[in-house]
């Protein structure tokens, strides 16, 4: 999946190592969202703007980022703001979830995922539903059973 044509040298190389090598956290978001199971294609590791993103939907402008310790340096999260804000300026939305968040709450993140993705898509989701009973709360409830607590959502978006 190539969105980028400018991306740094070895860029794309780099994306395809980690598409082989992803933590154990990465890779069981990963199997909730692959072959369309959340209704959306998914990429794994995809080259968007220059930037390696954990995962990214077409469809959605949509780029899901997992959250380690790494990014909790000062460092990292300056380096971190700044990509989500170029990605912002081209009209993408990027969520991070903190690896915790993930391991501990996996059905409350695919869901976010699911309702951001079909909020922002101008298509429907498509194949079967996994998840009939929490498909019953809208995106602006979800939203608030998370707002203002913190579940590893780090919310980048917002000015």
């Amino acid at each position: 999946m190539r969105y980028c044509k400018r991306a740094k040298k070895g860029t794309f190389a780099h994306a395809e190592r980690m598409r082989e090598t992803p933590t154990a956290t990465e890779d069981a978001l990963w199997q909730r969202l692959r072959a369309w199971r959340i209704g959306f294609k998914f990429n794994r590791q995809a080259v968007v703007l220059g930037w390696i993103a954990d995962f990214y939907c077409a469809a959605a402008k949509l780029i899901i980022e997992v959250d380690g310790g790494y990014h909790t340096s000062p460092q990292q999260r300056r380096r971190d703001a700044i990509r989500d804000a170029s990605m912002r300026v081209k009209g993408f939305l990027v969520l991070r979830f903190r690896v915790a968040a993930i391991q501990s709450q996996l059905d409350t993140v695919v869901e976010v995922i699911r309702l951001t993705a079909t909020g922002r898509s101008k298509a429907p989701p498509r194949g079967r539903r996994r998840h009939p009973a929490s498909s019953r709360l809208s995106l602006a409830e979800t939203a608030g059973k998370w707002r203002g607590k913190d579940y590893g959502v780090i919310d980048t978006s917002l000015p």
